[in-house]
């Protein structure tokens, strides 16, 4: 558990009556394990100054209100209810697609490791990559995840989701010249884009679960999502200007 030394501050984006949005600092958790109720989490630090999102009105009441969880090492948006009624009609919003999600990767170009299978996505008019699958659990305890095709050996498609999560990458750079990809989700699975542009051969910097080039930080933020507003049901877009070069693109129209 991470003392108060060692605890970044996190920052409110977007407050309202009927939710916040959190920038998560890549390190703690989004929220705890259910068995670990105490843990130094995102919820935990938010809810210190909103305790009501920590009623539990989903299928997981020690998560709260949070819609959407990050990976510990990722950074970014989080999205907070901080009523029940508002926490149901977020999560309608997110079962019919309409809370897109926008993350910024520094990516590396290495081939993918063991376990992927060929990937065979071309680019749309746009010149994005729009990369479907499903996803099996992979390796030593299950830490990473693998796409599962059509085309996968029954035994993989057998441990596979039934759903295929789609992500769309475009492809951008930042000030110093360094790739990055410009990633849009609007269902999301663990690892999802992690694992989806590992297959297309461009790990994230940092992700050495993946393959991407040695770095202390992963290079991975949620910069902008987009959800109806629970009250008016009005699109509410928020971005948050990362504290990082590599997740500002150079070009404004990337992002």
């Amino acid at each position: 558990m991470l003392d108060a030394m060692q605890v970044p501050p996190i920052e409110f984006v977007a407050v309202t009556c009927s939710y916040l949005v959190v920038a998560k600092p890549a390190g703690i958790p989004t929220v705890p394990l259910a068995g670990e109720p105490r843990r130094t989490t995102l919820l935990s630090l938010a809810a210190s100054r909103y305790p009501e999102i920590l009623q539990g009105a989903g299928k997981l009441a020690h998560e709260g209100l949070v819609l959407h969880r990050l990976d510990t090492a990722t950074s970014g948006l989080v999205l907070m209810a901080r009523s029940a009624d508002s926490y149901g009609s977020l999560m309608q919003s997110q079962s019919s697609g309409q809370f897109v999600k926008r993350y910024v990767a520094a990516v590396s170009h290495v081939s993918p490791a063991s376990g992927f299978p060929p990937f065979t996505c071309d680019p749309d008019r746009d010149g994005r990559l729009v990369i479907r699958s499903g996803f099996r659990p992979y390796g030593a305890g299950r830490k990473s995840v693998r796409p599962v095709t059509g085309d996968s050996p029954a035994r993989a498609a057998g441990k596979g989701t039934s759903r295929q999560y789609q992500t769309v990458a475009e492809e951008a750079f930042d000030r110093a010249g360094r790739a990055l990809r410009i990633c849009t989700i609007s269902a999301g699975f663990r690892h999802q884009i992690r694992c989806h542009l590992a297959w297309s051969s461009f790990p994230i910097v940092g992700d050495a679960l993946y393959g991407g080039t040695p770095d202390e930080l992963l290079h991975l933020a949620c910069t902008e999502i987009r959800f109806p507003d629970p009250i008016t049901n009005e699109l509410v877009l928020v971005r948050w200007q990362a504290p990082f070069d590599w997740a500002t693109a150079t070009s404004e129209d990337a992002l």
